[in-house]
């Protein structure tokens, strides 16, 4: 069996493993997510307690996890959507010293059907199973969770079914992202705090942000100008060098900084351009009259 691995005994006997029949759930995970959500940790925080009350009294307590995911998505992604569930709650148990047996995934669950959104919420989950090391009893018994809870003298309402949320746990620990855990760089290098929340700053700075940041992304795909060169300086070097009569150069200036696009268009034309050569010329020097004229 898979504890039989582990050297502890009680009472000078060899340990068998019980296994508690029923599973305490974590449900209701997002759609295409592996994060642990708030509503998780009071069942967690009390499957700490537990572990370390029945710790106490010489019991160890070990944990199988067992990944699921509803039918949204492909099977592949699914398979490893379920995979990281399981993962992620291994590796808060495995903070938070409690021993954790096997982790994996299972992919699609249809139990219940993924025919409504509740089902769907439901199948979006996490199993957890409870297992101890006791003394042999010579007969096979179905183990139950109030006998742990019994022993452990510990009774969390979390772990109950239709219990309410006990408050005797204090806050909800902070979530660590497991870039931050690893030690990596964060991803929003433009934001060395972190990126803002858009839902909790005013709509006038909010507007200014995407603003900034629209202006930013612009920008970057403007036409530079060459270092030390002006944009008119430019622009009469293009027409010298694509010999376009000089009396024409100043008509053609003023309709650049007017931004007057098609009165240059014009006057190209008249100097015999072909459509190809203006079209070019203005996609270039309408990215180029953004740039301040110095």
């Amino acid at each position: 069996m898979y504890l039989q691995s582990y050297p502890e005994a009680t009472l000078g006997q060899a340990a068998q493993p019980y296994c508690v029949a029923d599973a305490i759930i974590l449900d209701d995970f997002l759609i295409g997510d592996y994060r642990i959500r708030p509503s998780h940790y009071e069942k967690l925080l009390a499957i700490r307690e537990l572990a370390r009350r029945l710790k106490g009294k010489g019991i160890p307590l070990f944990v199988l996890l067992k990944g699921f995911t509803d039918n949204t998505g492909k099977e592949l992604m699914n398979r490893g959507l379920s995979d990281s569930r399981a993962f992620e709650v291994q590796n808060f148990l495995v903070r938070e010293g409690v021993r954790v047996q096997a982790a994996a995934g299972a992919g699609v669950s249809n139990t219940p059907p993924n025919t409504t959104e509740a089902g769907r919420r439901r199948n979006r989950r996490v199993e957890l199973k409870f297992c101890v090391l006791l003394p042999p009893k010579g007969v096979t018994f179905a183990l139950k969770m109030t006998d742990l809870m019994h022993k452990a003298d510990y009774r969390p309402s979390a772990l109950l079914a239709g219990a309410p949320i006990s408050p005797e746990f204090g806050g909800i620990p902070p979530y660590t992202p497991w870039r931050e855990r690893l030690g990596l760089r964060p991803p929003y290098l433009r934001f060395p705090d972190g990126p803002p929340d858009l839902r909790t700053i005013p709509d006038t700075v909010k507007e200014k942000i995407l603003q900034a940041d629209e202006e930013r992304k612009y920008n970057r795909r403007l036409p530079k100008l060459p270092p030390g060169k002006t944009l008119k300086e430019w622009v009469f070097d293009w027409l010298r060098d694509h010999h376009v009569p000089k009396l024409l150069w100043n008509k053609i200036w003023d309709a650049v900084i007017g931004k007057d696009f098609s009165v240059a268009g014009s006057l190209l034309t008249s100097a015999g351009f072909s459509a190809a050569e203006k079209n070019a010329f203005l996609s270039v020097v309408g990215g180029l009259s953004q740039v301040p004229v110095r």
